[in-house]
């Protein structure tokens, strides 16, 4: 599985031939279990991690995340580490989430307790309507020139404030890089306008939320309020035509996506993670196969910032 990271050049290779898969780390209850999952995705090749951990405890998990990568065995420079700053992210103010101070204490914050000396990919979650705009911006080209981030992203943004942000960051000298946005078949707002702006713009994006959130799995692949009725039971015998489960299906519509650079995917188990990875892997759908899912799908658009 290539790393986002090029080897050859220091910049993102931004549409790799098959996209990579990023691991999260969902709020494990233990060191033990972040070092298995760590374990197991190397295994299975996984170079990228994002150390993202919301709520409370996120500072102990953080530090057992970066103990984890380092017992890992791979140079740092083979991984590609990136980690959300904004709302609901590590501790967070109900104002100012992005603002310079959020955003520069934040990344030293994640930096000391990781154990790292940069992040390869910094992104900003959602714009703070009390902070403008243009200090946002100038706080992520900041961590970018210090080398704190070698790369600016940004998620979960309207596709206007996507333009905006795309233009205002390459005025400073530090283009955007990466887009992470919740991305499914149950969940496709970012074909509605943001797609296209990561085209033009040359920007990568992560996508998040691959199984929605649990929604598309053969376990729970039951009605739901951002699904049609009649879509789960569709999708599941989809699967069962190509011998897949829901999950496979799923996520290999997502590395399907011509947009798609890298599928992020959380788990607190080891056997979820190897069965996700390797679904994700297979990315062997047809045009027809993705023209059919795409009919069956329901278009559901999230609701836009602002």
């Amino acid at each position: 599985m290539p790393n986002v990271l090029s080897e050859a050049r220091s910049e993102y290779e931004l549409h790799p031939a098959t996209p990579t898969v990023t691991l999260a780390f969902p709020t494990p209850t233990s060191q033990s279990d972040v070092r298995t999952l760590i374990e197991t995705s190397v295994r299975l090749g996984v170079r990228e991690f994002d150390i993202t951990v919301s709520g409370s405890g996120h500072e102990t998990v953080e530090s057992w995340v970066g103990e984890g990568l380092r017992r890992s065995g791979l140079i740092r420079e083979k991984l590609t580490i990136s980690a959300r700053i904004g709302l609901g992210t590590q501790w967070c103010p109900s104002a100012g989430y992005t603002s310079r101070k959020r955003i520069l204490s934040g990344l030293d914050g994640v930096l000391r307790r990781a154990g790292l000396d940069f992040l390869d990919v910094l992104y900003v979650h959602r714009l703070d309507p009390t902070t403008p705009f243009e200090e946002t911006m100038e706080a992520l080209s900041w961590t970018v020139q210090q080398g704190k981030a070698m790369y600016a992203g940004v998620s979960a943004l309207s596709p206007r404030y996507l333009l905006a942000a795309s233009r205002y960051l390459r005025s400073l000298g530090t283009p955007l890089r990466m887009y992470q946005s919740s991305y499914s078949l149950s969940n496709r707002w970012v074909q509605k306008g943001v797609t296209d702006i990561l085209r033009r713009e040359g920007i990568g994006l992560l996508a998040a939320a691959p199984l929605a959130h649990g929604l598309l799995t053969s376990r729970t692949c039951t009605g739901a309020t951002s699904v049609s009725n009649s879509f789960p039971s569709e999708l599941s015998a989809f699967g069962a035509r190509k011998g897949w489960t829901v999950e496979e299906v799923a996520l290999s519509w997502v590395c399907s996506q011509p947009a798609v650079t890298s599928v992020l995917i959380g788990s607190s188990s080891a056997d979820h993670v190897t069965a996700n990875v390797l679904a994700a892997e297979k990315c062997r759908l047809t045009r027809p196969e993705l023209q059919q899912l795409d009919e069956l799908s329901a278009d559901y658009s999230a609701w836009l910032q602002r």
